[in-house]
């Protein structure tokens, strides 16, 4: 088997099939091949400066010269037959071998000439040393200059690569009558690859002068009288300066030469002797054959499988270079495989052909029958394959090789005649509903199909499947709307006539009965089948097979219904059964909350909006709640979608901004849910309101004012209230629009300062409203003014845009992808990673309100006064609080560390710019615990001391040396300032649930008699023994902490989960600055977007209309049924 092809660049005849770079299977080597040259030497390079002061370097090394590659040897070698035995080949050349010719092998002669060795580089010339010292200046003298560097050596050269080595001159022997011995013998006749040119060196660097002497400072005492005759001394400084730095040495020469690569060689010839009667014939190449053309003719039009097929007109071609033997046998053939079954009949070649001459087999063909095929599973689309009609040529008469460029085959595809088009029927009924089958018989070939005599027969077939819905709840009617009892007979449809290109419609009925004992989301699954006689030539024509299959799965719906114990909404599609909303409520009631659903293929839209139950839209239902989103591919009427996609992006923002909704996104991790959040968070609809503004500084004042009532109203949602006025508009859709203009000195802004002027804006709102994230919007438009050049012009520059999205740390949508086969695990939505997603999705609010009740009462959780009616085991109790430890800790962090980077200065302030905080510290004073309690509950309270440890630790370890109170500025930094608060609150807690921290003076003034006037405990439990036990417990874990160095991203552990994606982590600041031409990129996406949505809405609803029936009686049905039903295009149903 040969592992490449040689191809010949040169204009002269080329070796043809012999040429090769290798044999795997190999009868014998015969090594021709040139010597490789050797490399030339690199010349030496030096790095390291002279030792002695303002030396020269020295030059970089020549390289040496390479070795040429050598050329291969030239080789006459005879070939023939071992005597008698026309089962061995005898080699005569170089060496004399006999050798066994078997099936496989070829006789390899590596004639390729030598590489040419690469040229070697230059070495790198010394750097100059470092000039002398200059002379230190003295009392009497001054300091010397330093003297120069010594100059850098010069480059070494390189030389060029050595030239490629000639391959090998063959000249093969050979008696005419031995000439099939030529397919027995291969090549490499390849010139060798040139040596590469080597690198030149570098120069070297001169070295830096050297530096001036120090200077010499010196007093002197001067005694003198002044007027009034007393003795007075004066001292004086004198100095003598220093010497200046010497010059750097000069760099040294560059390398003057440069090399080139090696001269290629010509490759090596091939002549062929041929010893005839009347003399020797030399060719340049052997003969080889190529398939040209073929025709392929089958029974039918159609290529179906267990079908009669063949090629006929099988063109070939010599494409070598003499005639190819006479007295050898070349045998055409198909090699046998799945799909193609040959007839044992081959094609013989009985002649010699010439170069360039071709032969037709007219009269003659390969036959061949297509492997068969019985469709034995649903499919989603007709059988087809593609395959290739692939004749092989081989020589035999002993020598058995095949001629290994013969293939150029023709492509076929196979397929059945009739195919069924895809089941329209509706995929959801509620009880009481049926649904329309409709399925077509389509004929793509050019035959009739009919139940009688010298026609083949087709037939359709329809059953029940599987599923978990009771077969007794499900009615089924045949095609004239009659009951029928699918369950023990399946419901056998004949087709008569059906003619090419024709299409017969089969219309049959199926619902679901109202029964009591119906789950919702049982589900059943019926098949269709068509089967055709087989082909006429088959062994069994008489017999039927299965050549197509539709299955299609029906659930029962259920409307949507609020329940006031439901704290999660669950978006189902058409793939979630039963099994998966039993685990999704488990999920629920984990959590102490019921699950309501609203079935998205069942309705066809997923609108918030809308009023959907007693003139409540979801967004009224769900506020402050959350929605579970499982965002699996699912087919809708009009085509396949996510349910994410099915939601407006204004109504998403709407609801995780003014309504306080959180999301949580699960799905498959194809589906780019993380790049599909970050474009949905930015606000595209425009909402126009009177508190609007225009002028960037009163835009930003009014958002100062906002950030105040925030903290005066201590929201921690953080969502427009009703009674804040004179304030900048927050609502999620406002747009506040400001014109830019500047006057410059001469020339018009460009696009570029427009973008500055948006990122300073963008780092403004994110300094004095860090909680808040603000996209910037830029639109570089001049207007009608002029753009020319001019001397102090007013110039508009164009327009910013600053919209409002969701906050910096409020949590709102958590997106959880996974491997799809992860998702279709059914213990995924009951696991445990699961679960960590749901926590971190929850309010702060909540997660406080239930960790408070583990630790204080040992329920969780409680969304309903009645739903526990147990306490929690020590380890659910461990379990549960950590995650939900975790969750608060990641929201906590995210708050502080959005608060200490929002501005460097600035101590003021900081309690507006940390809600979740506050609402821990004020929800922890309706709390407090004894010590007695405190040894009962040793298991809940270590959770306590770990949220209290942690908050200090990450107050105390965010800070850094510059928070130190040894820097005077450190009292006006703000990342101090929000360390100081987040241990006021810690303290707040701790005081609130403990007691109050009582000093020495507090004890020996306290009126109660616990202390000693020495502030020493009287009693076992005195007063404030708790705080005491909790400061030392806290005290412990955060030495813990401390000891272990841990770092501060262990808060972010929550959020980091693999496949975990917190909108806090997406749309960060450089992204939330971009041009209008991005966001009317997005603008217009949205909009199609819209559109699709409001089309798959129509064709649901469509469809509905169309297909969907009451479960009526039989006869109600046909009277109905005999005045509206289509009449089939292919015969009656």
């Amino acid at each position: 088997m040969a592992i490449d092809r040689q191809q010949d660049p040169t204009d002269e005849p080329g070796p043809g099939c012999f040429a090769s770079v290798g044999e795997i299977d190999s009868l014998y080597q015969l090594p021709l091949r040139g010597r490789n040259g050797r490399h030339g030497q690199h010349g030496t390079s030096y790095r390291r400066p002279p030792v002695r002061p303002g030396q020269r370097g020295a030059n970089g090394g020549n390289a040496t010269s390479p070795e040429d590659g050598g050329d291969a040897t030239d080789a006459i070698v005879q070939l023939g037959f071992s005597g008698m035995d026309r089962q061995s080949l005898r080699l005569n050349g170089p060496v004399q071998v006999d050798l066994n010719i078997g099936d496989l092998g070829y006789v390899f002669m590596d004639g390729r000439g030598g590489r040419g060795g690469n040229g070697g580089d230059g070495g790198n010339g010394q750097p100059g040393s470092r000039g002398y010292r200059g002379r230190d200046a003295t009392r009497f003298s001054r300091g010397g200059n330093g003297g120069p560097g010594g100059d850098g050596g010069n480059a070494g050269n390189a030389t060029d690569g050595g030239n490629a080595g000639r391959g090998s001159d063959l000249r093969l022997q050979i008696d005419h009558r031995d000439l099939g011995l030529l397919m027995l013998v291969k090549g490499d006749q390849r010139s060798g690859d040139v040596g590469f040119a080597g690198t030149p060196g570098k120069p070297g660097k001169g070295g830096p002068g050297g530096p001036g002497g120090s200077s010499y400072h010196w007093t002197e005492t001067k005694t003198y009288r002044d007027s009034e005759g007393r003795t007075r001394t004066r001292v004086v400084h004198r100095s003598n300066p220093g010497g200046f730095r010497g010059r750097a040495g000069r760099d040294g020469a560059p390398a003057f030469y440069r090399p080139v690569d090696g001269a290629e060689a010509r490759p090596g010839r091939l002549a062929i002797d041929v010893q005839l009667p009347e003399g020797v014939v030399r060719y340049p190449s052997p003969y080889d054959l190529q398939l040209r053309t073929l025709d392929v003719a089958s029974e039918y039009a159609i290529l179906e499988p267990d079908s009669l097929v063949s090629a006929d007109a099988i063109t070939i071609v010599n494409c070598g270079g003499m005639p190819t033997p006479d007295n050898f046998v070349v045998r055409i053939f198909l090699e046998r495989d799945r799909w193609i079954l040959p007839d044992e009949v081959d094609l013989v070649l009985v002649r010699s052909l010439q170069p360039g001459e071709s032969f037709t087999f007219q009269n003659a063909g390969l036959r061949f029958r297509l492997g068969d095929y019985d469709v034995d599973r649903p499919r989603r689309q007709p059988f087809t394959l593609d395959h290739q009609v692939d004749p092989h040529c081989r020589m035999e008469s002993g020598i058995r090789r095949p001629f290994r460029q013969f293939e150029n085959g023709e492509d076929i595809e196979v397929r059945f005649p009739i195919e069924l088009t895809e089941i329209e029927a509706l995929g959801s009924l509620t009880p009481g509903e049926s649904t329309w089958v409709r399925i077509g018989v389509t004929n793509v070939g050019d035959e009739t199909f009919d139940n009688q005599y010298l026609y083949r027969a087709v037939k359709s077939q329809m059953r029940l499947l599987s599923g978990d819905l009771a077969f007794e709840n499900i009615a089924f009617f045949d095609p004239t709307d009659q009951p029928y009892d699918l369950m023990s007979t399946d419901l056998t449809c004949p087709i008569s006539d059906l003619r090419p290109g024709q299409t017969h419609q089969i219309q049959t009925r199926i619902g679901i009965r109202e029964d009591a004992d119906i789950v919702p989301y049982q589900a059943f699954r019926f098949g269709i089948d068509l089967h055709l006689q087989r082909p006429k030539s088959s062994p069994r024509h008489d017999e039927f097979r299965c050549v197509d299959y539709r299955n299609w799965q029906i659930r029962v719906a259920e409307p949507y219904r609020r329940d006031d114990g439901s704290r999660f909404l669950l978006i189902a599609n058409r793939n979630t059964d039963v099994n998966d909303i039993d685990r999704w409520t488990q999920l629920a009631d984990y959590f102490g909350s019921g699950l309501d659903v609203w079935d998205v293929s069942y309705y066809g839209f997923f609108d918030l909006v809308r009023r959907v139950q007693q003139d409540h839209s979801l967004l009224d239902h769900w506020r402050g709640m959350t929605i579970i989103i499982p965002n699996d591919h699912f087919r809708t009427a009009a085509g396949r979608t996510v349910s994410f996609n099915e939601l407006s992006r204004s109504q998403f923002l709407k609801a995780a901004a003014d309504f306080d909704i959180n999301f949580y996104i699960v799905g498959d991790s194809k589906t780019g849910g993380e790049a599909m959040l970050a474009s949905a968070m930015v606000p595209l609809d425009e909402f126009k309101s009177d508190q609007q503004l225009t002028d960037q500084k009163q835009f930003l004042k009014a958002v100062k004012r906002w950030g105040k009532y925030v903290a005066r109203s201590g929201d921690v949602s953080q969502a427009v209230a009703s009674d804040a006025s004179e304030i900048a508009d927050q609502a999620m859709g406002a747009v506040h629009r400001f014109d830019v203009s500047k006057r410059t000195f001469l020339f018009q802004p460009d696009q570029a300062w427009l973008t500055k002027q948006a990122e300073r804006l963008q780092r403004r709102l994110r300094k004095i409203d860090p909680l808040h994230r603000w996209v910037i919007v830029h639109r570089y438009d001049t207007g009608d003014s002029d753009t020319s050049w001019g001397f102090f012009r007013h110039r508009q520059v164009g327009t910013l845009e600053a919209r409002r999205t969701l906050d910096s740390t409020k949590g709102s949508v958590v997106l959880y992808e996974v491997d799809p086969i992860d998702l279709v695990d059914p213990e995924f939505i009951t696991s445990n990673a699961n679960k960590h997603g749901i926590f971190l999705a929850l309010k702060f609010e909540d997660k406080v309100d239930r960790f408070i009740r583990v630790v204080s009462e040992r329920v969780f959780p409680r969304y309903r006064e009645d739903y526990i009616d147990r306490p929690l085991t020590d380890d659910e109790v461990q379990q549960i609080g950590q995650e939900l430890l975790d969750s608060i800790m990641v929201d906590l962090y995210n708050e502080q560390l959005t608060a200490r980077n929002s501005r460097v200065w600035g101590p003021w302030g900081v309690a507006s710019l940390t809600p979740k905080l506050n609402y821990l510290a004020e929800r922890s004073l309706n709390y407090g615990v004894t010590y007695r309690q405190m040894q009962e509950n040793e298991t809940t309270l270590r959770l306590l001391y770990d949220l209290i440890a942690n908050l200090r630790y990450m107050a105390m370890e965010s800070r850094t040396a510059w928070d130190l109170p040894i820097f005077p500025t450190a009292f006006l930094k703000r990342s101090r300032a929000v360390s100081a608060h987040m241990l006021d609150r810690v303290d707040r807690i701790t005081s609130a649930i403990f007691g109050p921290k009582l000093s020495w003076w507090d004890r020996w003034t306290s009126s109660s008699d616990d202390y000693n006037a020495f502030g020493g405990a009287k009693k076992k439990v005195p007063k404030g023994l708790a705080r005491d036990t909790a400061d030392e417990k806290i005290r412990q874990i955060e030495t813990r902490l401390r000891n272990e160095r841990t770092k501060l991203s262990k808060y972010t552990v929550a959020q980091s989960h693999d496949g975990l994606t917190y909108d806090p982590e997406v749309l960060l600041e450089k992204q939330r600055v971009m041009s209008g031409k991005q966001f009317d990129a997005l603008v217009h996406a949205e909009k199609q977007a819209e559109l699709r949505r409001a089309r798959t809405e129509y064709e649901v609803a469509e469809q509905r209309n169309e297909l969907l029936v009451p479960l009526e009686t039989a006869a109600v049905t046909a009277t109905r049924q005999a005045s509206s039903k289509p009449t089939p295009t292919g015969g009656s149903a």
